[in-house]
């Protein structure tokens, strides 16, 4: 079975979009502010990382095998960071009205886009480098069978997956940009409305 890498990473926005909606816009943006540190960290950092850690011994020697281990470390920077703001910042953990749910499914959206932009990246050049076009992965198996009228039998076997990188105009990586853009614009956008309501309740209290 082949599946496109494009089409996990597709599953895994929408599944951002939905813990958005359930979580609301503030305690989505806060997830939002660890993807870019985690951003930040690896772009500035992540090289100088490797080569530190094959000082120390690390076996970090093929390009495939760094590529792997960044994408991971990206993904623990993210998690830890914002476990790290949620404990610092008090807000709430979900969506009170329908217009902060489906702001909050936005920037939910915005965030898998994020996140798998840069996995995208780095799987994407673990594959071509390591095994160009795919990567064959083992998944595990069950298997039942009915031979005799009382008789159940269950074995595992060994199934074959296939991860296809996407193609070329499928790449996320290459939309990074437009999606930041996109998401300053939204922040503009809510700032300014929320600036322009408080602006009229001021108004109609005086």
């Amino acid at each position: 079975m082949v599946i496109s890498a494009v089409e996990i990473f597709l599953v895994v926005i929408v599944i951002f979009g939905v813990f958005g909606v359930a979580r609301g816009v503030r305690a989505t943006a806060l997830t939002t502010g660890a993807i870019f540190f985690a951003i930040a960290v690896m772009l500035l950092s992540g090289a100088l990382i490797v080569v530190s850690l094959q000082k120390l011994g690390v076996a970090l020697t093929g390009l495939d095998t760094q590529d792997i281990f960044l994408a991971v470390l990206f993904v623990l920077i993210v998690a830890m960071a914002a476990y790290a703001l949620g404990r610092l910042v008090d807000v709430p953990r979900k969506g009170g009205t329908r217009k902060d749910k489906l702001q909050g499914g936005a920037i939910g959206l915005l965030n898998g886009f994020l996140i798998t932009a840069m996995i995208d990246h780095y799987i994407t050049d673990a594959v071509q480098v390591g095994s160009p076009g795919s990567l064959s992965v083992g998944v595990p198996g069950i298997a039942f069978s009915h031979p005799a009228p009382n008789t159940w039998s269950v074995s595992f076997i060994a199934n074959s997956l296939m991860l296809a990188p996407g193609a070329t105009n499928a790449d996320l990586w290459s939309k990074l940009p437009y999606a930041l853009l996109l998401l300053l614009l939204f922040i503009a956008i809510v700032f300014v409305g929320t600036l322009y309501g408080r602006l009229n309740r001021g108004r109609g209290r005086g």
